[in-house]
């Protein structure tokens, strides 16, 4: 799947940029016919003579066409999901969703997070693509604990121009519109959950209780924060993922603004919204066997941990419904619950209800329980 082009990388640059590549390729393929440089200055109606100079004898190409050069050197471009360190990429892609931004007016990338989260991705990056990156710490407030990754060199901003040609978004994320691009939303599968992976990894809410103490967890909440008159589009971006989210087999709660509103330092209006990812046994074993939280590890520990606890119950009401279908066929054959009790090593309370009609809590929902072991095996 070709995912940028020529046409749309260009586009990421001003008018005069672009009319530049115009003119530079127009004269170079006169140049290649024969034609002398007033010829071509003529022709092409080039606004400025001394370009022909530059171009054509001081070799200097117009920097969006050194830009594509650097990215295909890089095996970058034209970018295909096919390319070997499109994973990679698009990790970086879905950082910018997330908690990474791309600069407005130089398209500087800067990946925010843990730094036992970061340095790992550094390496990728480092190994993969190629590019140097640096790790530092965040010092102002709100934000403490939290560490910055930012690409080294001239190739953050073109990289960030081709993430921006992917459909990243630029620039402050609250006060813009954006959605999931057309090429993500009909791409692979396996595509689309390393996309959301991350950005789940990135905004998922996940209650910070003691794991040793985690049977389950309240609620997944994914929610991002978008100025009030963007509240809408912000809607029809939240049901993107929720569409996305309903062909895994995942069920979602409704996108909807949440309480209350925030006024930053500018006077922006804001307020958060999402929508809650259903966490009863079954809906919450399906999201945890997709998405493995790779780029957050502390939240990586809590759903295992939580994985693990259902794990168990799991394992146990399976063992109770085995008891009690066995339990139930000495009835049928005219066993005394006394007796069933006593060859069962059961509690004849237990076995007397279950003989007068009543059944373990949980056995009507026996056929998700057992989907549940299914999964979990």
């Amino acid at each position: 799947m070709k995912i940028v082009s020529k046409d749309s990388f260009l586009s990421t640059y001003s008018k005069y940029q672009q009319q530049l590549v115009k003119e530079y390729e127009s004269a170079l393929i006169l140049k290649e016919k024969g034609y002398k440089k007033e010829q071509i200055y003529n022709k092409v109606k080039i606004t400025n003579k001394s370009r022909l100079w530059h171009w054509f004898i001081q070799k200097k190409t117009p920097y969006p066409l050194k830009s594509i050069e650097f990215l295909k050197n890089r095996k970058l471009f034209p970018l295909t999901s096919n390319f070997y360190g499109f994973r990679t990429l698009l990790k970086i892609f879905a950082w910018c969703f997330g908690d990474g931004t791309i600069g407005k007016n130089d398209y500087y990338i800067c990946l925010t997070g843990q730094k036992e989260d970061l340095e790992k991705l550094a390496e990728e990056i480092k190994s993969v693509l190629g590019f140097k990156t640096r790790i530092k710490v965040l010092n102002f407030k709100g934000r403490e604990g939290a560490y910055h990754l930012e690409i080294q060199g001239k190739g953050n901003r073109i990289l960030g121009r081709l993430l921006f040609a992917m459909g990243a978004p630029v620039g402050d994320k609250v006060v813009q519109e954006f959605y999931l691009p057309d090429w993500l939303m009909k791409s692979q599968k396996w595509i689309k959950v390393e996309f959301l992976d991350v950005l789940f990894a990135n905004e998922i809410k996940i209650p910070m209780l003691q794991k040793n103490k985690i049977a389950s967890v309240s609620g997944l909440d994914f929610r991002m924060q978008k100025s009030l008159p963007l509240m809408d589009n912000h809607l029809k971006f939240l049901n993107q993922i929720k569409g996305a989210l309903s062909k895994l087999g995942i069920e979602t709660g409704e996108a909807k603004p949440c309480k209350g509103d925030y006024t930053r330092q500018d006077d922006v209006i804001s307020k958060s919204a999402g929508f809650r990812i259903l966490t009863n046994q079954l809906n919450f074993l399906k999201f945890s066997s997709i998405f493995k939280f790779e780029c957050c590890n502390y939240k990586k520990e809590i759903l295992e941990n939580v994985k693990r606890k259902i794990m168990a119950k799991v394992t146990k009401d399976i063992k109770m419904i085995d008891v009690y279908r066995e339990t139930i066929k000495m009835k049928e054959i005219n066993k005394s619950y006394i007796k069933t009790a006593r060859l069962k090593n059961l509690p004849e309370g237990r076995v007397k209800s279950w003989f007068e009609g009543s059944k373990p809590r949980f056995y009507d929902d026996k056929e998700d329980i057992e989907k549940c072991l299914k999964i979990l095996m």
